[in-house]
């Protein structure tokens, strides 16, 4: 943000130009009027004294504009010098709001990190409470972080999923592995299908439900349809009948969830040949780094939440929170100041 230092001038160049014509209109005047005087008076002088009127008044009129000039110059001269006087302050002034946006980007950071850590603790909770058993939470974390980046899919996302088909269709997997493997596969039909993220959302909803229901129908299929149909055609291929004829299927309650499990497994081949020929995007390629950061961050996030549990953190974040109510306070009236100073 530039300081403020234009300066407005204004110059004076219509005053001098008229007093040069004035001055010749007179001499004009005069020239007729000595005329007038040495033809014995043969010249109409009623034009003459007429002109001679009409003169004195322009040249009335052309005073009182000098000088109506002449104060605006004064009162453009008193504002610069303001401008000058108020550079230094604006310049204060900026510096202290550039150290204001500086703190509050750095709180937005604080923010995120915070926030991401307390979607990683919420997430590790919910993958503890469908872990079959088979291998530790730790593992299991690790399973779903190399599906995702072999799909080019969110962590976050896919542990979502994961978690949400273990928490309501855990009937429909023999165990963790096979549930991990549904939803790389389900990713990659999506990555193939060109869906956006607000059509992963929705058909990626839709499916949880319909295999928590035992059956895939209705809305939930209309979903699936629009965002990945290449995902319906995996169940009639599967079916071995006219992808036209799902619909019908689906309406009497055909398509089960072992049916759309056990076709998109089956399928897995085919589905990993049309990936690998779809070419990576800048997205997708950001969505893997982020997924590594998510990744090297995970241990530090869990040391947090473990201390957050004891004792002594308890005492400092009462502490903290009593610091943030009294910092509060004083802000209030510190803002108040720094308002009436800007």
């Amino acid at each position: 943000m530039a300081s403020i230092k234009t300066v407005i001038s204004v110059q004076d160049r219509m005053t001098p130009a008229f007093t040069s014509m004035n001055r010749a209109l007179n001499i004009v005047i005069s020239s007729f009027e000595q005329l007038q005087r040495d033809s014995g008076r043969a010249v109409d002088t009623s034009s003459i004294r007429q002109a001679r009127e009409e003169l004195a008044r322009a040249e009335v009129t052309m005073n009182g504009v000098e000088q109506e000039i002449r104060q605006a110059a004064n009162q453009q001269q008193n504002f610069n010098t303001k401008i000058k006087q108020g550079q230094s302050a604006s310049d204060g002034l900026l510096k202290k709001v550039m150290g204001f946006v500086g703190a509050y980007a750095g709180i937005q950071t604080i923010g995120n990190i915070v926030g991401l850590s307390d979607q990683m603790s919420q997430t590790t909770a919910k993958l503890n409470m469908i872990n079959d058993g088979l291998q530790s939470t730790e593992e299991l974390q690790n399973m779903i972080f190399q599906s995702a980046q072999n799909s080019r899919a969110a962590y976050g996302d896919t542990a979502k999923t994961i978690a949400k088909l273990g928490q309501n269709a855990k009937d429909a997997f023999n165990s963790n592995k096979e549930l991990i493997a549904f939803a790389e596969t389900l990713n990659k039909k999506f990555v193939i299908a060109g869906a956006t993220q607000e059509e992963i959302s929705s058909a990626t909803l839709q499916l949880t439900q319909a295999l928590g229901s035992g059956v895939l129908r209705g809305e939930e299929l209309n979903a699936v349809f629009e965002s990945a149909p290449n995902v319906i055609q995996s169940i009639a291929d599967y079916l071995d009948v006219p992808i036209g004829k799902i619909r019908q299927m689906a309406a009497d309650g055909e398509i089960t969830a072992d049916i759309v499990k056990n076709a998109m497994l089956k399928a897995t081949d085919d589905i990993e040949k049309n990936f690998r020929d779809m070419p990576m995007t800048l997205s997708q390629a950001f969505t893997m780094g982020k997924n590594e950061i998510q990744k090297s961050l995970q241990d530090s996030f869990e040391g947090w939440n473990k201390y957050l549990q004891t004792d002594e953190a308890q005492q400092a974040m009462t502490r903290l929170i009593n610091l943030f109510s009294l910092a509060a306070k004083v802000g209030v009236g510190a803002l108040s100041i720094i308002g009436q100073g800007a």
